[in-house]
């Protein structure tokens, strides 16, 4: 039940005293801004498709070495470069 002291309504179960007149008290610190998980998923997805970007070059890329290699090695070519020298 509220009770009335010194011209000050008070509450039995008030949980901070009563302020201070004259008395500055500082504010409330900020609230830390919450973290959002968006962040790790643009990463993702990004590393992602960088990832599968990489790997069909490499594997482009390996596609032609062999091939190259296969060419370079066959008859008809070693045939052809010893004509042009």
């Amino acid at each position: 039940m509220d009770v009335v002291e010194c011209g000050i309504l008070t509450d039995s179960a008030m949980e901070t005293p009563p302020s201070i007149p004259g008395s500055v008290m500082p504010p409330p610190a900020p609230a830390p801004a919450p973290k959002s998980g968006g962040g790790k998923w643009v990463l993702i997805g990004c590393g992602g498709c960088l990832t599968l970007l990489v790997l069909c070059g490499l594997f482009a890329a390996g596609i032609f070495w062999t091939v190259s290699g296969a060419i370079k090695s066959s008859d008809a070519y070693q045939e052809a470069l010893k004509r042009a020298q």
